[in-house]
């Protein structure tokens, strides 16, 4: 009975360690209760040395029905960086440049970025675009030729 309270004990430490953290980043970050999969899953973490978060990412492409996750992202990685080796046909791997073929032979100008709004009831899925997130790619293109 000490051993589980000492594990909940240091379980919640790390939990309010990473909110208080996010709290001072001016990150609103929620957690789900214990026992929940997808928290067993997260592995997102805050360095001290680096002060910085680096995040537990799930991508889901679904017009290919394919589903990657990326874990230790740093929270200064844009947003292009992580995806162009998927969808960037020079830094794509050959397996999932086949499973992602109509992204990677896709204008990036027409891929659309959705992020999943949550604390939202079940049946009103709302999703948010996050515009012009290639433009910062086309522009590193454009500066190497």
């Amino acid at each position: 009975m000490t051993v589980l309270l000492e594990i909940l004990f240091l379980i919640n430490q790390k939990v309010n360690f990473l909110r208080n953290r996010a709290r001072r980043c001016k990150i609103c970050l929620q957690t789900l209760p214990i026992g929940f999969t997808k928290r067993r899953e997260n592995s997102t973490f805050y360095s001290n040395k680096e002060q910085k978060f680096y995040w537990h990412l799930k991508l889901i492409f679904p017009q290919s029905h394919a589903k990657f996750t990326e874990q230790r992202v740093p929270d200064d990685k844009p947003l292009y960086d992580i995806l162009k080796t998927y969808i960037d046909p020079q830094e794509c791997d050959p397996v999932k440049q086949q499973r992602l073929k109509i992204y990677t032979i896709s204008p990036q100008s027409d891929i659309q970025i959705l992020m999943k709004l949550e604390n939202r009831p079940h049946n009103s899925i709302r999703l948010h675009k996050v515009e012009d997130w290639h433009l910062e790619y086309q522009k590193l293109n454009a500066s190497n030729r």
